[in-house]
């Protein structure tokens, strides 16, 4: 099986999972257990700008966090362009549907560059921690998009993978471009 073709079967096999935890009714619960430990660790509490990001179904449902936490610290979301992602600052006057029909900042709300980032943390399809010879070391798989894959080199905080318990997996495959996290969140 090829690399691609392993991704795919454990985005297929995530998919299948999702369903069954959307229809258990615990993805409100679970949400606030998991942004209630991010919110507590000290990278998040010392940071002044945070990149976050609004949830799709089957994701972390970040919305309620980043609106209330945005009074206190620079919030930002990523806005989908052709040629990656835009760091825009959290406004609610200034969110639209966007990609996938996920809200977004408009081209009205503030720029950010990633050097100003103190933290991070972003959704995934699947998480592991560690493979073969990199104990501790944090793994994400995303859509396929390779959105994330681009943005996460122009960062230089610590990131964190955020989601449901389901998605964590013992290995994933990894491509030479694949940058690990500092934290996971699950």
């Amino acid at each position: 099986m090829t690399l691609m073709q392993t991704k795919d079967e454990i985005r297929r096999r995530m998919k299948a999972m999702q369903r069954e935890f959307l229809a258990s009714g615990r993805q409100e619960r679970e949400s606030e257990r998991i942004l209630g430990e991010l919110e507590r660790s000290p990278e998040f509490a010392s940071a002044r700008t945070v990149l976050g990001y609004m949830a799709i179904p089957g994701e972390v449902l970040t919305e309620g966090f980043i609106r209330r936490w945005s009074a206190y610290k620079r919030m930002l979301i990523p806005l989908v362009t052709p040629s990656g992602l835009e760091l825009r600052e959290y406004r609610p006057d200034c969110l639209v549907s966007g990609y996938a029909g996920i809200p977004e900042p408009s081209a009205r709300a503030p720029l950010c560059r990633p050097d100003e980032v103190d933290f991070a943390f972003v959704p995934g399809v699947a998480f592991s921690r560690g493979q073969e010879g990199e104990p501790g070391r944090i793994w994400r798989l995303g859509r396929g998009k390779a959105c994330y894959d681009r943005l996460l080199p122009s960062l230089h905080c610590p990131v964190a993978g955020v989601a449901f318990p389901f998605r964590l997996v013992d290995r994933l495959p990894l491509d030479p471009w694949d940058r690990p996290l500092d934290l996971l969140f699950i």
